[in-house]
């Protein structure tokens, strides 16, 4: 019983991006460019690692300090960067939705892989991982989601900056 739940989280986490990319993505997605999006999370990941390991101090005191709060909000724009940079470079609405299936991807990879694999074979059953597994599919939306926010925020500023410019001539 124990393979099956494996099996099951295992994919209900990876089948879906699978579906997304293989329905709506494969003639015009490359898996270079998905490639790519998962090193730059992985790059953002260690940016983000290092950050707070360097800035961050630890509070062992355990109580609500403000301003090391507000400097794990500002680390944690390194996601928010890597897709900006990673869609500046881009065009086409169908790269950026690309892009954020490849982050979530990268992100259900690195963040929810091991513990699947490790805790899922285990001998006693937990809702944990199958509700590990349904918000890495929360995950997918909210990945894409964002990085088409960002390429909209892009491609308006492109064109305000154009218009600007027209507007000066």
């Amino acid at each position: 019983m124990t393979v099956v739940h494996f099996v099951n989280c295992m994919a209900l986490t990876f089948v879906p991006p699978w579906i997304i990319y293989e329905s709506k993505l494969t003639g015009y997605a490359t898996v270079s460019q998905m490639a790519w999006a998962g090193l730059y999370y992985a790059l953002s990941q260690l940016a983000q690692m290092v950050l707070t390991a360097t800035f961050v101090p630890s509070s062992e005191t355990g109580a609500f300090d403000l301003t090391q709060e507000l400097e794990k909000a500002f680390i944690g724009f390194a996601d928010v960067y890597g897709l900006f940079y990673l869609l500046n470079t881009k065009k086409g609405y169908i790269t950026a939705v690309t892009i954020g299936l490849a982050w979530a991807t990268a992100e259900s990879v690195f963040r929810r892989l091991v513990p699947l694999v490790v805790e899922a074979r285990s001998m006693q059953f937990s809702w944990k991982h199958t509700l590990t597994a349904v918000e890495a599919n929360i995950s997918v939306g909210t990945h894409m989601a964002l990085a088409m926010l960002i390429f909209v925020g892009i491609r308006t500023r492109k064109s305000s900056m154009r218009n600007t410019a027209i507007a000066a001539i």
